[in-house]
């Protein structure tokens, strides 16, 4: 997507994670009531939460490509452990003094729990529908990966976008997600392994949050999973939000991002 097309939405490119090789896009205040870091899911950038940002007028917004994602895919494809070792660094450079919130959408918010289980110095955590295999006996989230990065893309992005979507889509947009694939594939792979980190050491608030969809009783259950291990958790269940929520109900996100940090 094109720096022009995110000015639009009311993300730009920042020179945060340059040094690296990390892109970051952002909507930055001279004196914000907080900050927001957002964190992608699968086959997705970081201009999906543009939408978001613009609903969240007083706050900085931060917003990277994940490593192997778009801006980011020099960095070849991470880990759980390295997107964390990303998120570290980012906070080191913004250096924010105001309360800051940890979003993460779906694999992006198992980023996000991830994070808060390493220490991570921030005021709120939110997940929304992240995949925690670990943490469910409801399956649905760990299945077989095609060894074709190109193939995974294109079965994903029909699968949680949509056919119609996808054959409308421009072939240099369509070029795009297919490059994607191989980040896709790691993401995936991460959820057959053992968790890497231990949910028993978070500190920081932590909400789980899910919308009605099918899925519904999966991410429920994901919470009870986590409540299980002993680690406090808020919940929130969202009324009509899909699991695209970032893009289809942004009022909704913005103010559950807000909810947990004002009063």
């Amino acid at each position: 997507m094109s720096d022009s097309r995110l000015t639009r939405l009311g993300l730009r490119p920042s020179n945060y994670g340059d040094s690296w090789g990390f892109a970051v896009s952002a909507s930055e205040l001279v004196d914000p009531v907080g900050v927001v870091i957002a964190l992608h899911g699968g086959l997705d950038r970081a201009a999906s939460f543009a939408r978001v940002a613009r609903r969240l007028s007083t706050y900085s917004f931060y917003a990277p490509d994940r490593r192997g994602y778009g801006g980011s895919r020099e960095l070849g494809p991470g880990t759980v452990s390295e997107h964390v070792d990303d998120v570290f660094r980012l906070l080191e450079e913004i250096a924010p003094t105001v309360p800051v919130v940890l979003f993460g959408h779906s694999f992006g918010g198992l980023i996000a729990l991830a994070s808060a289980a390493r220490g991570v110095v921030v005021d709120q955590v939110i997940a929304y529908e992240p995949p925690l295999p670990w943490f469910t006996t409801i399956e649905g989230t760990v299945r077989s990966v095609s060894d074709d990065p190109a193939r995974e893309a294109e079965l994903f992005f029909r699968r949680m976008i949509g056919d119609a979507i996808w054959e409308r889509l421009a072939p240099d947009a369509r070029h795009e997600r297919l490059n994607d694939g191989p980040a896709l594939q790691a993401d995936l792979r991460e959820l057959q392994k053992p968790i890497g980190f231990d949910v028993t050491s978070i500190k920081v608030p932590i909400t789980m949050s899910y919308g009605d969809g099918p899925h519904q009783a999966y991410y429920a259950d994901c919470v009870r999973g986590l409540r299980a291990t002993g680690l406090l958790v808020s919940e929130v269940s969202l009324e009509r939000a899909t699991h695209g929520a970032h893009l289809a109900q942004p009022d909704v996100v913005a103010r559950l991002i807000t909810s947990t940090v004002e009063p």
